[in-house]
């Protein structure tokens, strides 16, 4: 699948890490109380990804966005498992600024290996007269059968939060003539310089 465009696309093409898989430790859609900005599936990874992987798995300390800011390798990464043992409480109450990378994964992660279940967001679009997310969820549902993975389950997401923005989020994108959501779909550019 093509790589969608990110705000942070050109800083992470300045610091080599345009390639990198980034895993957010945490849901932001959850966590912060509104859609995420990388679209409305969220794909729950089993942790034993990480100790399959024969890249190297690193963890940042701050988003990358902000890492000009950060001027050394040790001010941007997590330095060994005795730091992220300290550090971990501290991060899941904190933010999802801390990220799980894996470098040169240029070819991907085997879902098939790893994937736990996916979540799909509601949200007041249509496609072919269905609801975004029933749409997608059918659709996931059928690429899933189709490759012998069905016991993947997929689920509508049912909100814990008292007080999601996610609904308004989504009706901007509806009122916004469509120029973000755009941005969001469309396969970013490979060659940012």
């Amino acid at each position: 699948m093509f790589q969608t465009e990110q705000t942070s696309d050109k800083i992470d093409d300045e610091f080599g890490i345009l390639d990198d898989i980034f895993l957010d430790g945490v849901d932001i859609h959850e966590k912060y109380g509104k859609a995420n900005i990388y679209g409305p599936v969220l794909f729950v990874m089993k942790p034993e990804l990480f100790l399959s992987v024969d890249k190297p798995l690193k963890i940042t300390t701050f988003n990358p966005l902000y890492w000009r800011n950060f001027p050394t390798w040790r001010s941007r990464y997590l330095m060994g498992t005795s730091e992220f043992k300290l550090r971990y409480d501290d991060w899941q109450n904190q933010s999802a600024s801390m990220m799980f990378t894996l470098n040169g994964c240029d070819k991907g992660i085997r879902l098939a290996d790893f994937l736990e279940e996916i979540v799909v967001d509601v949200s007041g679009f249509t496609i072919n007269e269905m609801s975004m997310g029933n749409y997608l969820k059918t659709e996931i549902e059928k690429t899933l059968s189709a490759n012998g993975l069905e016991q993947i389950p997929v689920h509508i997401r049912r909100h814990t939060r008292q007080r999601c923005a996610c609904v308004a989020n989504y009706e901007y994108l509806k009122e916004s003539d469509k120029p973000e959501l755009i941005k969001r779909l469309r396969s970013k550019e490979r060659f940012l310089k």
